[in-house]
């Protein structure tokens, strides 16, 4: 169809990162915040399947880090997906959609999730 947009290619997807590094001794902290927006896509091209699967809506989703590294070690706080939003990066059925319409499968983002990364460069 001349004019319809791809399936899964949402009108604009950013990303933006911010990065506060600093010295601090013998040491390098820094500080982190990661945004990343996606407006809402379609699943398929033809428009009664799009229709029946329904699109993906719009998300934002934010990370922040803390860590520091030092020589070859490095060591970090993240927190991702800090709202937790309920995003959905896909919408797909398992055969034709006319059949299985109803029972449309979703890959999620992760929930909220928290941890403590360390890394050592040989």
């Amino acid at each position: 169809m001349s004019g319809a947009r791809l399936p899964e290619v949402p009108r604009f997807k950013g990303n933006a990162t911010l990065r506060y590094e600093f010295n601090w001794g013998e040491t390098e902290p820094f500080l982190q915040l990661n945004y990343t927006h996606q407006s809402s896509s379609k699943s398929d091209l033809r428009r009664v399947e799009a229709d029946i699967v329904r699109p993906q809506g719009t998300y934002d989703l934010v990370n922040f880090s803390l860590g520091f590294k030092r020589d070859n070690l490095t060591a970090e706080f993240f927190l991702d997906n800090a709202f937790d939003e309920r995003a959905e990066l896909n919408r797909f059925t398992q055969c034709a959609e006319q059949v299985c319409g109803g029972r449309v499968n979703i890959i999620p983002t992760r929930p909220r999730m928290f941890g403590f990364r360390f890394g050592q460069k040989f």
